[in-house]
C-alpha cells in the first residue's frame, strides 16, 4: 500500500510476445510465436484467469538459458486491515478476505512459475511457504523490526536454484526506520552461474526524502560488498520502493549519483496523496488507451510535483534550510561522506531497470482509493541481461471490483499491487548501458 504519482519513463517502441506457462523444471510448454498484442486463448475446458492475458514485451533466444524473477507485493492481510476504510472502502468484502486472496496469489505464481519470487507485505509467511512448497518452492521471512508484523519473504524454485548465502538487512540498525531487505546469493544449478537477489520494501513516507535516499545507500552499498565476496555474476534488485519514475530518488538509482540539496527532502521521491489526484490519473490512464498498460512516452512528467525542479545553486544554506536539509539529515541520506562531498549520495552499481530497457516502465504497479502509479521495480547489473518483462494488464482488465472505477483488489488481481516479472539471461561479458538494449 503505497503512494505517488507517476512521471517519465523509457519512450522506445516495445516488441510484443503472447505470454505462456513454464514447466516446473524452467522449459517452455510450447514454442513461442512472436505476435501483435493479443489474450491468450483458454484451453477448453478450463477457466480462464485474466493475469494469464498479460503479455511479453521483449524477446527470449531460442536456446538461451534464463532465470525468471517475480516481485510481488501482496498486501499485507493485518495492514488491509487496518487501512480498509481509507483505500478499500468501496470493495465488497470477498475481494479482500485472505482465504480467497492467497489462491488467487498461488494461481498467479504457478501460473508464471518463476524460479525466484521476492514479496513484500507478507505477514502470513508459514501459510505461503506451505501452499508453495507443493510447487517446489522453498524460502525464507524476515519481518520488519519495531512492533510490525509484515515483512520481505524470498523464495526459489529447488529445481533450479541453489542458495548459497542468505543476508538479512535491518535498517532500525543504521538508524533508518523500521525496514528491511533480504539479500540472497543464488545458484543456477544447470549452469552454476551465480546472482545476488536483493528484495526490499523501503520506506512509504513521502516526507522523509533522507530515510528513504539512506536506506537505498545502505542497500546498495551492502549489495555490492556481497556481489565482490561472493564473485556473482551480477545483482538483481526487486521491490515496492515508494519512489515514481523520474524522480530524484529514481534518477540516483540508475545515475548513481544525487546531490541532496539540489532537491526538495520531502519530495524526492515524487509520491503524491490524495483521492481526488488518484481519481484524475485513473481518467488520464484510461483516455490514453494503452491496451498493455505500459508507459511509451514522457507526458506523465508534467504530473509530478513542482517541487521536483532543482533550486538555484546561488541560494547557498539558505535554499538548503529552505528545501528541508540540515547537518543531521544530510548524514542520514549520504551516509558517509565521499570524496564527491558531504551532500551527495552515491552508489557503485550502475543500475539499470528492465522494464525501461525492454519496454518502458509500467504505467501504474499499484492502484486504490487514494492512489494510482508505479512503485515497484525490477533493477538489475553486471552481466544480467533483461530479454523480456511481463507487461500490466489494461485497467480495463483487472476484472470487478464493484466500484465505479478500476480498482484493486479486484475479481482477478488479489493484491493492491500488479506482480512484476522479469526473465534475464546470464551473458559472458558485462554489457554497457549503452549497448544493453541493442543485446
Amino acid at each position: 500500500m503505497s503512494t505517488r504519482v507517476p512521471g517519465s519513463s523509457n519512450n522506445r517502441t516495445p516488441t510484443h510476445e503472447r505470454a505462456e506457462s513454464r514447466a516446473m523444471d524452467g522449459s517452455p510448454t510450447r514454442k513461442r510465436q512472436p505476435s501483435q498484442p493479443s489474450p491468450s486463448k483458454p484451453s477448453k475446458g478450463r477457466q480462464h484467469h485474466a493475469w494469464e492475458r498479460r503479455m511479453w514485451m521483449g524477446s527470449k533466444r531460442k536456446g538461451e538459458d534464463t532465470v525468471r524473477i517475480m516481485s510481488y507485493n501482496l498486501l499485507a492481510d493485518g495492514l488491509m486491515k487496518t487501512h480498509r476504510m481509507n483505500l478499500y472502502p468501496e470493495l465488497p468484502g470477498h475481494l479482500l478476505e485472505w482465504k480467497e486472496r492467497i489462491k488467487k496469489i498461488v494461481k498467479e505464481i504457478d501460473t508464471w512459475k518463476p524460479d525466484v519470487i521476492n514479496m513484500q507485505e507478507v505477514d502470513r509467511f508459514e501459510e505461503i511457504e506451505s501452499k508453495l512448497h507443493e510447487f517446489g518452492y522453498q524460502g525464507c521471512f524476515l519481518c520488519r523490526t519495531g512492533d510490525k508484523k509484515d515483512g520481505c519473504a524470498t523464495f526459489w524454485n529447488t529445481r533450479k536454484i541453489k542458495p548459497v548465502r542468505k543476508q538479512f538487512l535491518r535498517f532500525r540498525k543504521e538508524g533508518l526506520n523500521d525496514n528491511v531487505a533480504i539479500l540472497t546469493v543464488l545458484e543456477i544449478k544447470s549452469s552454476k552461474k551465480t546472482l545476488v537477489n536483493g528484495n526490499v520494501h523501503v520506506l512509504f513516507n513521502p516526507q522523509r526524502g533522507e530515510v528513504k535516499l539512506g536506506q537505498l545507500v545502505y542497500l546498495f552499498k551492502t549489495l555490492h560488498k556481497l556481489q565482490i565476496e561472493s564473485k556473482a555474476d551480477g545483482v538483481v534488485i526487486t521491490g515496492d520502493f515508494n519512489l515514481g519514475p523520474g524522480s530524484p530518488l529514481y534518477e540516483f538509482i540508475l545515475q548513481g549519483k544525487l546531490d541532496c540539496v539540489m532537491h526538495n527532502r520531502r519530495h524526492m521521491s515524487g509520491q503524491v496523496v490524495g483521492q481526488q489526484k488518484a481519481n484524475g490519473m485513473i481518467s488520464q490512464c484510461e483516455d490514453k488507451g494503452e491496451a498493455l498498460g505500459m508507459e511509451r512516452n514522457t507526458s506523465r512528467s508534467s504530473m509530478s510535483s513542482s517541487s521536483l525542479s532543482s533550486p538555484n545553486n546561488n541560494g547557498g544554506s539558505n535554499a538548503s534550510t529552505q528545501l528541508g536539509w540540515d547537518k543531521e539529515r544530510l548524514q542520514v541520506a549520504v551516509g558517509e561522506a565521499t570524496s564527491c562531498g558531504e551532500t551527495v549520495a552515491v552508489h557503485s552499481l550502475q543500475l539499470k531497470s528492465a522494464y525501461a530497457v525492454c519496454s518502458g516502465e509500467p504505467a501504474y504497479t499499484s492502484l486504490h482509493n487514494r492512489f494510482i502509479g508505479t512503485l515497484d521495480y525490477i533493477f538489475h547489473t553486471g552481466r544480467l541481461v533483461p530479454r523480456r518483462v511481463l507487461a500490466v494488464p489494461a485497467l480495463n482488465q483487472l476484472g470487478q471490483s464493484h466500484t465505479q472505477k478500476p480498482m484493486l483488489p479486484s475479481k482477478y488481481f488479489p493484491s493492491d499491487h500488479i506482480s512484476l516479472v522479469a526473465e534475464f539471461a546470464i551473458v559472458e561479458k558485462e554489457v554497457s548501458r549503452t549497448s544493453e538494449s541493442n543485446e
